[in-house]
C-alpha cells in the first residue's frame, strides 16, 4: 500500500485538511477574485495586500492608526463575549405540552409501555418517541423499567430529562409555587436509593452464605436476587452516565458510595468484591476531594489491616489456614516488596496467600489500588492531623492503622519497570506526608526548636492560644469554667524554684495581654479572665513562696531580699515590658482598631490593678524614676481619650489616668500622686479639679431635680421650690468624653455611690426621693463608656438588691410607682448584666446573688404567657441563666426546675407566621398608636382584648405598620410604638406570630398575596425607601424585648425573601431590598456613644438586649443567612433582569451585611 502513496486507516487524519493537495492554490466560496466586476474582466484581478509596499518586512516604517485599532480590538473582545454567554432563558423557557406529548402510566396501559419501551430500546428516533413519553406515578418505577429492556444508557439518560421536564411544567402551572427543588438532588436521592435496596437484596444473600469457606462454591442464585442483581449492574452504569452528564449531585453521589463501603460488615468479602470495580470507577472523582479521600482511606486501612491481622483470618468459619501469617521479628513486612514473578511461583511475602485465593486476590489488589491512588493524587487526607468535629475522622493519619507502607502494597502486572516508578513516587510522597504529619503534630515548630526551652516555650504559647479559642466564656458548668480554664492553661508549667517563675510563664503571661487586648478577637470578658487567671497563677507561686519561707524559717536564716520581693507583684516587671514594648498606642486619629485596641488596654490593666495582679503605685515611681513623665507643667492638659494620643508619653500620661482604683482609701494617694506628676503644684491642677468636681456636681443636679419620683408630702414641698436650669444629658455626655478614663471612673464612681445612698435611704424610710429610672440609665451608659465595667457590674448587683426593699416602701406609702418602678429599673439592670454576661459568671458568687435577686422581683406567681415586656426580658435572662450555669442548677434547682420548662415553653418556643386577611378596621387603637406617650391605660386589659378577637390584632398590626411605613418616620416615636407594642404582645401572645406573617408579607411581596395582609399591601409600597430604617428599628426593638426570636426571622421572613430575588424574580426585588436593610439594623454592632443623632434605638436598654439576641443566635441561622445573602450577590447571573442601579445597590446592601455575619 506505501508503494501507490495510500496511508493506512491507523494514519490517516480525522479531518480532511482545509487546503487542498500540494501546489494547489486554495479555493474559498465567495471569493474576491471570482467577482466578474468590469474592472476585473478588463484588467484582471488584482490582488491588494493590507500593507503596500513592503508585503514581507516588518512595517514598521508603516503609521497605523491608533484609535482604529483599539476600535476594532474592542469589537473583537464584545464580540467574543457574546458569542460566550447563554442567552437569557428565564423568560422564554421552551413550552412542554403536559396533555399530548406524555401519559400517565396506570395498571391497562401495560401492553402500550411494554411497546414503547421496546422502541426505546431499539432504534426508533427519540423525536417519534418524544410525542408521547410516559410518567410513572414514583419516580424510581422507571428504573426498573430501563434495566428490564436494556435500554442504552443515552437514550435513558433521555427519557429521565423528559421526565424532569413534565414535573418542572407542572410546577409553573401551580397557581401556588413552591420552592423548587434541584433536580440533580432530587435524582440523586432517588437513584441512590433504588441502588441501595437492589444492593440490601444482594447483600441479604450473602449474609446467608457467608458460613460456608471462602473455597466453598456459592449456592444457587435464587430468581429475586438474580434480578436485583440485573438491576444493580445496569443501574450502576446509568449513574455513572448520569454522573459525567451533569446530571447528579457529585458531592452527594460519592458520599452515597463512600457511604455503602463503610456499612459493609468485616467478612463479608463477597460484597465488598463486588463493589470494589464501583470505588475504582469513581478513583479520579474521590481524590477531588480531601474530606472524602480521608475517609475512603480510613476504610481501605481497615479493611486491609484486617486481611493481614492473624486473628481476624483465623476466626473466620471456614477459611483456609493459608492466609495465617506468621509473625515475624522486627518489622511485620519487609521494606520492600519481593519481586513479583510473572508465573505462579510467588516469592514468600505476607501476601502469597491472597495471591493464591481467588477470593482475596481482587480485595487486596483492590484496596491497595485506591489506597495507592489517594497517596498519589491527594497525600493531604493522609497528612497527621488533630481531633476535628467529625466523629469519622479522628486524631492521628488513617495510615496509623496499616502496619505496611502503600509503597510495600502489591501492584498488580508483577515487577516491571512502570511499577517501579510508580513504587519509587508513592515513596517519595510518603516522605512528605510524613514530614508534613510531624509539622502538623509539633505544630510547626522545627526540630531543632523543639529540643530546645525556646522550642518548649513556643509549643505551650500554641496550646495556651488555642486552649483561649476553644473554651465557651457564654456558659459554666463542670468541664468548661475558670479552674479548668486555668488548669488547661498554668497545669503543665510548674516553676523551677519558689522564687522565681517559669521561664515560659512570661511568654504565656504576654500571650494573654495581646490576646486581651488585640482587636482580633471580640468581648469585653477577656481583660477580667486575664486578670483572674493571673490572680490566681500569682497565688499559687506566692503560696509556694510562703511553704518555702517557713522552711527558711525553722533554719532560723531569712533575706531582706525575700521581704521586698513580697511586696512587689510576681508578674510587674513582665507587664511593665508588655507596656513599654507591645502595648496599643494610638497613632491614626481614625483607625477604628487602633482605638478599640487602646480601650482594651485600658480596661485590661484596670482589672489587673483591681485583682492586685499589677501596682499602679510601682508603676508610676518607675516612670518618675525613669524620667518618662519630666514634663512642662505650662503645656496643656493630658489629651482625653476622645482626642487621640498619638506619642508614647501620651499613652504613658493615660494608663496611670486610666487604671486607678477608686476605693476611698487607696484612691486618695494615687488622685494627689496623679495631678502631681501631671500639672505641679499650681493653676493647672486647680482647673483639672474644678472640671471633675464641675461635671460631678452638673449629674447630681440632674439626679436631684424635682422632676424625679417622688412620693408623699415631700413632693409637695419640692414642687414650690424656684425653677432651674439644668444641663441635658447630650451636654454632660459630651464634656464626660473629654475626661481622661481615670477622672471618668472617680466621677461615675461618685455619682453611682451617691444613687445608691438615694435608694437605700428611700427603702430605708427615711427618703421621699427616687431617681428616675432614665437616670438610672444615664449613669449605666457613662459608666459603660468609661470602660468601668467591674464597677458597671457590682453598681448594677447593689441596686437589684435593694429593690425588694423598694417595692415594699413603695406599697407602704401607696404609690402610683407600685410594681412599674422596680421591674423597669430591674430591665436596665438586666440588659446591662446580658450585655457583659461572660463577664458576670465569671464569678459564680455574684451570679447566684443576681439570680436570687431576679427571681424574687418576677416572683413565682409570674405567669409568662401573662405578664409584661420587663417582666418577660426579665425571666427570659434567668431562664438564660439558669441553662448556662451548672452551680445554678444545684443550688436553685429545686425551686426553679419546673418554672423553667414553662418560661421555655411560653418565651423560647419557635412560631409560625399568620396569613390573617380579616375586616380592617383602620380607626381601631390609632389615637394610642399616634402618640403612645400620651395615653395611660392598662396594658393587661388592652392585651386581653387582642387576644379575645383575632380581627382586632389584623387590625391593630395593619395599623401599627401603616403608621410605620407611611406615617411620620420620627425616630421618637417609632422608638415609642415599638415599646407599646412589645408591651402589648407580652401580653397577647398571638400578636407574635402576626408581627411575623405581616412582615413575611412585606419582604415577600411578590408571592401574589399568598402571604395574608392583603389591606397593609395595598397601602405600603415596598419599593419606597424612606421607611426601611423605620421598620427596622421598630422590628429590632420587638427582637429586644423577646417579641420575636431571630432565628423565626431568619427562617420564616429573610431566607424566603433572598431566595426569591436570588431565582431572578424581578418582582421579590423590592422585598429582598427591605430584608437587607432590616437584617443589617438587626447585626449592627451596638454604638459606644448612646448620644449620637444617628443612632436609631434611642433606649440603650433596647440595645444591650438586641445585642444579646445576637450572641444568642444558632450559628446555622448565621450561615443561613449568609448562604442567602451571597446567592443574591454572586454577580450579574442573578440580576440580569435588573438595572446597573439596583444591582449596585442590592451587592452594596449584601457585601455590608456579610461584612457584619463575618465579624459576628
Amino acid at each position: 500500500m506505501a508503494a501507490f502513496g495510500i496511508l493506512s486507516y491507523e494514519h490517516r487524519p480525522l479531518k480532511r485538511p482545509r487546503l487542498g493537495p500540494p501546489d494547489v492554490y486554495p479555493q474559498d466560496p465567495k471569493q474576491k477574485e471570482d467577482e466578474l466586476t468590469a474592472l476585473n474582466v478588463k484588467q484582471g484581478f488584482n490582488n491588494q495586500p493590507a500593507v503596500t509596499g513592503d508585503e514581507h518586512g516588518s512595517a514598521k516604517n508603516v503609521n497605523f492608526n491608533p484609535s482604529k485599532i483599539s476600535s476594532n480590538f474592542n469589537n473583537i473582545i464584545t464580540e467574543k463575549l457574546r458569542c460566550n454567554t447563554f442567552p437569557d432563558t428565564g423568560k422564554r423557557k421552551p413550552q412542554v405540552n403536559q396533555k399530548d406529548n406524555f401519559w400517565l402510566v396506570t395498571a391497562r396501559s401495560q401492553s402500550s409501555i411494554n411497546n414503547w419501551f421496546t422502541d426505546l430500546a431499539g432504534t426508533k428516533p427519540l423525536t417519534q418517541l418524544a410525542k408521547k413519553v410516559p410518567i410513572f406515578g414514583k419516580k424510581e418505577e422507571v428504573f426498573g423499567y430501563l434495566a428490564k429492556y436494556t435500554v442504552p444508557v443515552m437514550r435513558a439518560a433521555w427519557l429521565i430529562k423528559m421526565t424532569c421536564a413534565y414535573f418542572a411544567a407542572i410546577i409553573e402551572t401551580k397557581v401556588k409555587k413552591r420552592h423548587v427543588i434541584d433536580p440533580c438532588i432530587e435524582w440523586t436521592q432517588i437513584i441512590t436509593k433504588y441502588l441501595w435496596e437492589q444492593l440490601q437484596k444482594v447483600a441479604e444473600f450473602y449474609r446467608q452464605s457467608s458460613s460456608q469457606g471462602c473455597s466453598s462454591p456459592l449456592p444457587t442464585t435464587p430468581a429475586e436476587v438474580e434480578t436485583a442483581m440485573k438491576q444493580w449492574e445496569y443501574n450502576e452504569k446509568l449513574a455513572m452516565f448520569m454522573f459525567q452528564d451533569g446530571m447528579l449531585d457529585r458531592h452527594e453521589f460519592l458520599t452515597w458510595v463512600l457511604e455503602c463501603f463503610e456499612k459493609i460488615r468485616p467478612g463479608e468479602d463477597e460484597l465488598l468484591k463486588l463493589l470494589l470495580p464501583l470505588m475504582l470507577q469513581y478513583s479520579s472523582e474521590f481524590v477531588q476531594s480531601a474530606y472524602l479521600s480521608r475517609r475512603l482511606a480510613y476504610f481501605c486501612t481497615r479493611r486491609l489491616a484486617l486481611l493481614l491481622s492473624d486473628g481476624s483470618l483465623g476466626s473466620v468459619p471456614g477459611s483456609h489456614q493459608a492466609h495465617v501469617i506468621a509473625a515475624q521479628p522486627g518489622n511485620p513486612l519487609p521494606p520492600t516488596p519481593a519481586p513479583q514473578p510473572a508465573g505462579g511461583n510467588h516469592t514468600q511475602t505476607p501476601f502469597t496467600d491472597f495471591y493464591l485465593c481467588s477470593q482475596h486476590r481482587p480485595l487486596v489488589f483492590g484496596l491497595s489500588c485506591m489506597l495507592q491512588s489517594i497517596v498519589l493524587c491527594c497525600p493531604s487526607a493522609l497528612v497527621w492531623h488533630y481531633s476535628l468535629m467529625d466523629s469519622r475522622n479522628k486524631t492521628g493519619s488513617p495510615l496509623d492503622l496499616l502496619p505496611i507502607a502503600p509503597s510495600n502494597l502489591p501492584m498488580p502486572g508483577g515487577n516491571t519497570v512502570f511499577t517501579q516508578q510508580v513504587r519509587a513516587k508513592v515513596r517519595e510522597i510518603e516522605e512528605q506526608i510524613k514530614e508534613r504529619g510531624q509539622a502538623v503534630e509539633v505544630r510547626w515548630s522545627f526540630d531543632k526548636c523543639q529540643e530546645t526551652t525556646a522550642g518548649f516555650t513556643i509549643g505551650r504559647v500554641l496550646h495556651t492560644l488555642e486552649v483561649l479559642d476553644s473554651h465557651s466564656f457564654e456558659k459554666s458548668d463542670f468541664s468548661n469554667n475558670l479552674d479548668s480554664l486555668y488548669n488547661r492553661i498554668f497545669g503543665s508549667g510548674q516553676s523551677k524554684d519558689g522564687h522565681e517563675m517559669s521561664p515560659d510563664d512570661d511568654a504565656v503571661v504576654t500571650l494573654l495581654c495581646e490576646w486581651a487586648v488585640s482587636c482580633k478577637r471580640s468581648g469585653r470578658h477577656r481583660a477580667m479572665v486575664v486578670a483572674k487567671l493571673l490572680e490566681k497563677r500569682q497565688a499559687e507561686i506566692e503560696a509556694e513562696r510562703c511553704g518555702e519561707s517557713e522552711v527558711v524559717d525553722e533554719k532560723g536564716s531569712v533575706s531582706s531580699g525575700s521581704l521586698s520581693a513580697a511586696t512587689l507583684p510576681v508578674f510587674q516587671d513582665v507587664l511593665l515590658q508588655f507596656l513599654d514594648t507591645q502595648a496599643p498606642m494610638l497613632m491614626d486619629p481614625g483607625n477604628e482598631s487602633e482605638r478599640v485596641e487602646f480601650s482594651n488596654l485600658v480596661l485590661l490593666f484596670c482589672e489587673l490593678i483591681r485583682h492586685d495582679v499589677f501596682s499602679h503605685n510601682i508603676y508610676m515611681c518607675t516612670l518618675i524614676s525613669r524620667g518618662d513623665l519630666a514634663l512642662d507643667y505650662h503645656l496643656p492638659r493630658p489629651r482625653s481619650p476622645s482626642e487621640e494620643p498619638t506619642d508614647d508619653t501620651d499613652r504613658k500620661e493615660q494608663d496611670p489616668g486610666g487604671n486607678g482604683k477608686l476605693e476611698e482609701e487607696s484612691a486618695s494617694h494615687e488622685c494627689n500622686q496623679r495631678l502631681v506628676v501631671l500639672y505641679g503644684v499650681g493653676k493647672q491642677r486647680d482647673e483639672a479639679r474644678h472640671a471633675i468636681k464641675k461635671i460631678t456636681k452638673d449629674i447630681l443636679k440632674v439626679l436631684n431635680r424635682k422632676s424625679t419620683a417622688e412620693t408623699g408630702e415631700e413632693s409637695q414641698k419640692r414642687k414650690r421650690s424656684k425653677p432651674e436650669a439644668f444641663p441635658t444629658a447630650e451636654d454632660i455626655f459630651a464634656k464626660f468624653q473629654h475626661l481622661s478614663h481615670f477622672d471618668q471612673h472617680q466621677v461615675t464612681s461618685q455619682v453611682s455611690r451617691n444613687v445608691l445612698e438615694q435608694i437605700t435611704s428611700f427603702a430605708l424610710g427615711m427618703s421621699y426621693h427616687l431617681p428616675l429610672v432614665q437616670h438610672i440609665q444615664f449613669i449605666f451608659d457613662l459608666m459603660e463608656y468609661s470602660l468601668n465595667i467591674s464597677g458597671l457590674i457590682d453598681f448594677a448587683i447593689q441596686l437589684l438588691n435593694e429593690l425588694s426593699l423598694v417595692e415594699a416602701e413603695l406599697l407602704l406609702k401607696s404609690s402610683s410607682l407600685v410594681g412599674s418602678y422596680t421591674t423597669g429599673l430591674c430591665l436596665c439592670i438586666v440588659a446591662v448584666l446580658r450585655r457583659y454576661h461572660s463577664c458576670l459568671i465569671l464569678n459564680p458568687d455574684q451570679t447566684a446573688q443576681v439570680f436570687d435577686g431576679l427571681r424574687i422581683v418576677v416572683k413565682h406567681g409570674v405567669n409568662p404567657a401573662d405578664c409584661s415586656s420587663a417582666e418577660r426580658c426579665i425571666l427570659a435572662y434567668l431562664y438564660d441563666l439558669y441553662t448556662s450555669c451548672s452551680h445554678l442548677k444545684s443550688k436553685f434547682g429545686e425551686i426553679f426546675s419546673d418554672f423553667c420548662s414553662k418560661v421555655k415553653n411560653s418565651i423560647y418556643c419557635n412560631i409560625d407566621p399568620s396569613d390573617s386577611n380579616m375586616l380592617w378596621d383602620p380607626e381601631f387603637m390609632i389615637d394610642t398608636i399616634e402618640n403612645p406617650s400620651a395615653h395611660n391605660f392598662s396594658h393587661s386589659m388592652a392585651g386581653k382584648i387582642l387576644n379575645d378577637n383575632p380581627a382586632n390584632r389584623y387590625s391593630f398590626v395593619c395599623n401599627v405598620l401603616m403608621y410605620v411605613c407611611v406615617g411620620h418616620h420620627d425616630p421618637e416615636r417609632v422608638n415609642e410604638i415599638g415599646i407599646l407594642c412589645a408591651e402589648l404582645t407580652a401580653y397577647c401572645r398571638s400578636l407574635s406570630a402576626e408581627w411575623l406573617g405581616v412582615l413575611k408579607a412585606l419582604c415577600c411581596s411578590s408571592n401574589n398575596g399568598n402571604c395574608g395582609f392583603n389591606d397593609l399591601l395595598c397601602n405600603v409600597d415596598v419599593s419606597d425607601l424612606s421607611f426601611h430604617d423605620s421598620l427596622a428599628t421598630f422590628v429590632a426593638i420587638l427582637i429586644a424585648r423577646q417579641c420575636l426570636l431571630l432565628e423565626d426571622l431568619v427562617r420564616c421572613v429573610a431566607i424566603p425573601s433572598l431566595l426569591n430575588a436570588a431565582c431572578s424574580e424581578q418582582d421579590s426585588e423590592p422585598g429582598a431590598r427591605l430584608t437587607c436593610r432590616i437584617l443589617l439594623h438587626l447585626f449592627k454592632t451596638p454604638q459606644r456613644n448612646p448620644y449620637k443623632p444617628s443612632v436609631a434605638i434611642r433606649s440603650s436598654c433596647d440595645r444591650h438586649l438586641l445585642a444579646a439576641s445576637q450572641n444568642s443566635i444558632v450559628v446555622g441561622a448565621v450561615f443561613a443567612v449568609l448562604k442567602a445573602v451571597f446567592m443574591l450577590g454572586k454577580g450579574s447571573k442573578c440580576f440580569s433582569l435588573f438595572s446597573n442601579q439596583q444591582l449596585n445597590y442590592k451587592c452594596e446592601e449584601s457585601m455590608r451585611f456579610i461584612g457584619i455575619l463575618i465579624w459576628l
